[in-house]
């Protein structure tokens, strides 16, 4: 059955794209064709993406992240999702509302969204005629949100309904050949509920239809608006913005082995006007970026002849400061380390989502002539940042203020505990590594002391230190060095975008040269330390320093800084360390932060492309 429903997407996919190689079809059977091949692609991701969540869940791996979700927002996009496919097949579908519910709840979007889309997925496909409903409901006391799905399908007898939510398995053989389907979605979806704190129920009629109940814990209430009608629940949608094509320009350079890849990222990258440069491996991207000028590369990290990281590692050993970007489908956290200490700024995951596609882009190339820049959104809130790096303390804190948000900068674990408690905070950010009371420590206590605001790390660590976080309390974590984009997607899910803009674009003074100039005065502070520190074999000095310089360095524009202190930082972490390799890696680290101390200008001198990406 799985091969079946694995081959019957491909087979689509082959050969509706061989059809479109045809000279003689005209517009419209080729819009036919691409549409096809797009919806069987899908379909195909559909289904690995089951196979992957079922692995986890028995490898005990599934994580969920619980953040702030919007949920009439979440409504309107499964409404959206169902309401033209029910209509394909001549059936009403309605999303009824029992009143009053929470305007947002604590939970896993994804998985929480993933859940839905099964249960209606399901009561689609077993139903011919009639109608389905999706019925919301809130029990406010239990913290408790309830979803009930009912249909007026084939329905289920009682032998099939004890089997139904078994692995692979369906109600019977016959309706396995008539409907297909992997036998999973049920399975998954009952362990997502649980891991969200409910699970499923199900009763069901055989002829007359079936009722899916899931319930979810909601997280704390006490805050939270209540909407009393629809007309509540309609002012309360957030407008979801259209995703076009900022006009840029820009010499990017793109190594990718895989053709259609290419001609995607061709094509997404023509509509902003910046120059494209196309190489199919590693070695010819580190040829071609040493030998020219770019203002951006697209790494692949699968590719023949040589790697994505090794090829980024390459560049950055030859002092080349460019911004690369991974592009690759893995983005288990330990592979997001593996690239960031190869060198990367960042990575986007395959398949590309066009959103952070242009996102990345806008980061690092300037806007065409005449071309108005996107305004950044604007929230409402107070945030409390607990860092103990001034760099990166002041960092962050810029670009929440830029976003329109109240900070107050604390620098230790402690502080963080006695001001969270003591002011209203609708987000805490909270670094890893503090002296006194760390991240995690802060985290607990608060949790403890009945603290249920969102709490967000950031951390420049592994999936240790995420997997620690997130067990402490952590809401999410943000992995450094933080770039704007990222910081949005969590804003966007736990605050509010304000209703106002301001009449005028606000006139900020850019602080990146004077935030680049202290972090190279705190370089030049640390180095006789780290100096004395390998000197002595004091592993908890130089550890401690070069995770910080892990952390901000490529915030700082100095990716290749970043991915030298990564490579010592990793040594000294092994359970022996073998003193005479971290030697050799600090003779890298060494050379080039004294290359850097020597670029500090002198007070009130800043320039801002000096070293910086040039």
């Amino acid at each position: 059955n799985m091969s079946h429903e694995i081959r019957t997407p491909l087979a689509a996919i082959i050969g509706y794209g061989e059809n479109l190689l045809e000279a003689d079809l005209n517009e419209d059977q080729k819009r036919a064709s691409a549409e096809t091949v797009v919806r069987s692609g899908r379909h195909l991701l559909e289904l690995v993406n089951d196979i992957l969540d079922h692995s986890k869940i028995d490898a005990n791996k599934l994580d969920v992240d619980v953040v702030s979700v919007n949920l009439p927002e979440m409504l309107d996009e499964i409404r959206a999702f169902f309401a033209p496919r029910a209509r394909e097949k001549g059936l009403d579908f309605a999303i009824q509302c029992d009143y009053p519910l929470p305007e947002s709840i604590h939970t896993d979007p994804t998985r929480f969204r993933q859940i839905i889309i099964n249960l209606c997925g399901n009561a689609l496909k077993f139903t011919e005629k009639g109608s389905i409903s999706l019925m919301i409901r809130c029990d406010q006391a239990a913290e408790r949100l309830y979803a009930r799905v009912v249909d007026t399908g084939i329905g289920m007898k009682p032998e099939q309904v004890q089997r139904l939510f078994d692995p692979f398995a369906q109600g019977s053989a016959a309706i396995a050949r008539q409907y297909g389907g992997t036998g999973l979605g049920l399975s998954i979806s009952r362990r997502l509920a649980e891991l969200l704190g409910g699970t499923i129920r199900v009763r069901s009629d055989y002829g007359e239809g079936s009722e899916f109940e899931v319930y979810i814990s909601t997280g704390a209430l006490d805050d939270v608006r209540f909407l009393r009608d629809s007309s509540e629940l309609a002012e309360s949608r957030r407008k979801l913005p259209m995703v076009s094509a900022p006009a840029l320009k820009g010499r990017i350079l793109c190594a990718e082995d895989n053709e259609v890849n290419r001609r995607l990222i061709g094509m997404l990258v023509a509509r902003t006007g910046a120059e494209l440069v196309h190489v199919s491996n590693g070695r010819a991207a580190l040829d071609q970026a040493l030998e020219d000028d770019f203002d951006l590369i697209l790494m692949d990290i699968q590719m023949p002849v040589m790697n994505g990281r090794d090829a980024t590692r390459a560049l950055r050993e030859a002092g080349k400061n460019t911004p690369v970007i991974a592009l690759t489908a893995n983005v288990m956290a330990e592979d997001i380390e593996d690239y960031r200490e190869a060198g990367c700024n960042e990575h986007l995951a395959k398949p590309i989502d066009k959103r952070l596609f242009y996102e990345v882009l806008s980061r690092y190339l300037q806007p065409a002539e005449g071309a108005a820049a996107e305004p950044a959104p604007r929230y409402r809130g107070h945030v409390l940042v607990a860092e103990d790096s001034p760099d990166n303390r002041t960092l962050v804190s810029r670009m929440l203020q830029r976003l329109g948000l109240d900070v107050t900068e604390v620098a230790s674990g402690d502080e963080a505990v006695r001001a969270a408690l003591s002011s209203g905070f609708d987000l805490v950010l909270m670094d890893r590594h503090m002296p006194g009371m760390d991240g995690v420590g802060a985290t607990t206590m608060l949790r403890q002391a009945g603290f249920s605001r969102p709490i967000v790390a950031f951390t420049a660590g592994d999936q240790q230190e995420v997997d620690e976080l997130v067990n402490g309390g952590c809401d999410g974590v943000l992995t450094k060095p933080i770039d704007q984009a990222h910081l949005i997607a969590l804003l966007d899910r736990i605050l509010h975008r304000a209703d106002w803009e301001p009449d005028e674009p606000q006139q900020e003074p850019d602080s990146m040269p004077e935030l680049r100039e202290r972090f190279l005065a705190s370089l030049a502070e640390r180095h006789p330390r780290m100096s004395a520190a390998l000197k002595q074999q004091d592993a908890t000095i130089l550890q401690r320093e070069t995770h910080d310089i892990k952390g901000s360095a490529g915030a700082m524009g100095y990716p290749d800084l970043t991915a030298r202190a990564a490579a010592v930082n990793r040594l000294l972490r092994q359970p022996a360390p073998d003193w005479e390799e971290i030697a050799r890696a600090w003779q890298a680290l060494d050379a080039r932060i004294k290359e850097l101390v020597n670029t500090v200008p002198e007070p009130g001198k800043h320039d801002r492309n000096k070293d910086y990406g040039r």
